[in-house]
C-alpha cells in the first residue's frame, strides 16, 4: 500500500484486532455505557491509526450483537436479559456436543486433563484474593481448552463470537461474588466426568453449570434495585 506525506500505521488484520480489543475494553469497563455513541475519529486518534480499521472493528462488533447502527451512528447495544439467555441456550447445545467430540475422538490426554487442572488452581486462586479479571479470564480459558480440544474450526468461530457478545455481562456477576466458587466446584465436577471418560456424566455435569449460570443471570436481573445501582455506579465512572 503507498501512502502520501503523512505516514500512517500499516493498516491489516493487526489494526482490526487491536481495534476490537480496544472497543470491548472500553465496553467491558463501561467507560463507553449503553447508548452511548461511539466515535470512531476519537478511537483512531487514541490508537494513532486511520479511521479505516476503526470502521471494520465497528463493523464487526455490529455483527456479533455489540453495537447497533443507526443511520451513520454507531451505538453500544443495551444488556438484555433475553440476549444472555438465548446465548446460553447457544452453549447448552454446542458446549454438549464439543464435549461429546472430546470423548468419542478419545481426546483427554494427560497433557488436556494438567492443563484444565492448573487453570482450576488459578481460577481458585484469584477466587480467594477477589480478582475478578483473572477469575473470568480463567472461566473463559477452561471452555477454550474444550474447544480447543474438540478440533471443530466452527465451533471455535461460534465460540468466539459469543465471547464477544458476553465479556461484558461477566461483571454483572460481581453482584453474586458466591457464584464464582459455584462455578469453580462444577468445573470440578466437568473434570471428574471427563477423567472417568463417561459421556452423559460429563454431558449432565456442563448441562447443570450452563443452568446455574443462567439461574444467576436472571436472579442478578430480576433485583431491579442492586442491578440499577451497580449501572448507576458505572455511569458515573
Amino acid at each position: 500500500m503507498r501512502s502520501g506525506g503523512n505516514v500512517m500505521p500499516r493498516i491489516g488484520r493487526d489494526s482490526v484486532a487491536t481495534a476490537t480489543e480496544i472497543l470491548l475494553n472500553k465496553i467491558e469497563n463501561y467507560e463507553i455505557k449503553s447508548g452511548d455513541v461511539v466515535s470512531d475519529a476519537e478511537i483512531a486518534k487514541e490508537l494513532g491509526v486511520s479511521r479505516t480499521p476503526v470502521r471494520e472493528a465497528m463493523m464487526l462488533l455490529v455483527d456479533n450483537g455489540v453495537l447497533e447502527r443507526k443511520r451513520s451512528k454507531f451505538i453500544v447495544s443495551p444488556i438484555h436479559l433475553d440476549d444472555i439467555i438465548e446465548i446460553i441456550e447457544v452453549r447448552e447445545a454446542i458446549e454438549v456436543k464439543v464435549l461429546e467430540i472430546i470423548l468419542n475422538k478419545d481426546r483427554v490426554s494427560l497433557e488436556f486433563l494438567e492443563n484444565i487442572s492448573e487453570l482450576q488452581k488459578k481460577l481458585r486462586e484469584n477466587i480467594m484474593v477477589g480478582n475478578l479479571e483473572n477469575i473470568f479470564q480463567c472461566d473463559h480459558e477452561f471452555h477454550q481448552i474444550l474447544f480447543e480440544a474438540a478440533g471443530n474450526k466452527r465451533f471455535l468461530d461460534i465460540n468466539h463470537r459469543i465471547n464477544l457478545q458476553t465479556q461484558r455481562t461477566r461483571w454483572l456477576t460481581q453482584l453474586t461474588p458466591e457464584r464464582f466458587m459455584e462455578t469453580y466446584n462444577e468445573h470440578e465436577q466437568i473434570l471428574a466426568a471427563l477423567k472417568k471418560k463417561e459421556i452423559a456424566q460429563v454431558k449432565d455435569a456442563m448441562l447443570l453449570h450452563l443452568k446455574k449460570t443462567k439461574e444467576n443471570y436472571t436472579s442478578i436481573f430480576s433485583n431491579e434495585k442492586i442491578f440499577n445501582m451497580v449501572t448507576s455506579l458505572y455511569n458515573e465512572m
